[in-house]
């Protein structure tokens, strides 16, 4: 296993309660931060793009790109593109909700002239992650590369990134309320390990089954219509790698990247950071994940 993280100390800390992970320094904030973890990954069996950021205020990273965008696209988008060709098994996506009632601006993505709110920021970020999703499943498949693509959302998780204000003291009052709506940060990963360990039709969408998707088991769920429009992500895929100052660099394209390549299966890459998961990941291609909550099992399909 390997923990892709921004804070190499409290990964460290992590990794040691699985006794044999390991820590990838990923900064998701500054491309050239995600190239150099791209370049040290080694082969892997399942991706789980599981980051994420909100901040309350607009914030320009230091390749000058809003930094929900950053963040919650680009920087996952970059990092799958360079490591794709040793993924062996499937990509995993984090979506969200928010997607349903975004839309993505390709004249002014991050927030230069027209009016920033975090709740714009944030699902215009995660409609393109569905978007991405979806066009990099139908690539793979018209290529018949042996590797999936399953995107997930947590449902409402009590976190502090799912919090619905950032005041401290709002945050004490609402908690009661927050703590019997939201899911536990345990329970909101469950549709992640499910979609990254199930046997499901390429280009799923799991999220949780209770009312309003808020929280629950993890099943299939629907998704907005934009956020399978071709031509939208179309659009998306070229601005990604057009405005993102040459991606992938070297001369290569992000789409030169996922067509070439080859596949060896060593390790998982997880991140679900709070999650109490039992699991093996080994270099004999057996790949287990076990959620005790709720007498949940998940294993993952021997090849």
């Amino acid at each position: 296993m390997i923990l892709a993280v921004r804070d190499v100390a409290r990964g460290t800390q992590i990794a040691r309660e699985f006794g044999d992970a390991e820590v990838l320094e990923l900064g998701l904030a500054e491309l050239g931060g995600v190239r150099a973890a791209a370049a040290r990954a080694g082969d892997v069996d399942v991706l789980v793009n599981n980051a994420g950021t909100s901040p309350p205020r607009r914030i320009e990273t230091i390749d000058g790109f809003e930094m929900h965008l950053a963040v919650n696209f680009l920087g996952p988008f970059l990092f799958t593109g360079l490591v794709l060709p040793r993924v062996r098994k499937r990509v995993v996506i984090l979506g969200s909700m928010i997607h349903k009632r975004a839309k993505i601006h390709f004249d002014d993505p991050d927030f230069r002239t027209r009016k920033w709110t975090r709740s714009a920021a944030y699902g215009q970020s995660k409609l393109a992650d569905m978007l991405w999703g979806a066009k990099l499943s139908r690539r793979l498949e018209k290529k018949g590369r042996g590797v999936d693509v399953q995107l997930a959302h947590p449902g409402w998780a009590d976190t502090n990134l799912g919090s619905p204000v950032e005041n401290p003291v709002f945050k004490r009052l609402l908690s009661p309320f927050v703590s019997r709506v939201a899911q536990p940060a345990d329970r909101a990963a469950l549709p992640a390990l499910y979609a990254a360990t199930q046997d499901l039709q390429p280009g799923g969408y799991v999220g949780p089954d209770g009312l309003g998707e808020i929280r629950g088991h993890p099943k299939p769920v629907g998704r907005s219509k934009a956020s399978e429009d071709p031509e939208l992500a179309r659009r998306l895929w070229e601005h990604a790698e057009a405005d993102g100052r040459g991606l992938v660099g070297e001369g290569r394209s992000v789409v030169q990247e996922v067509a070439g390549g080859s596949l060896v299966a060593a390790l998982c890459i997880l991140s679900a950071r709070d999650s109490q998961v039992g699991r093996r990941c080994d270099d004999d291609r057996g790949m287990d994940f076990v959620y005790d909550a709720s007498q949940v099992h998940f294993r993952a399909r021997q090849p």
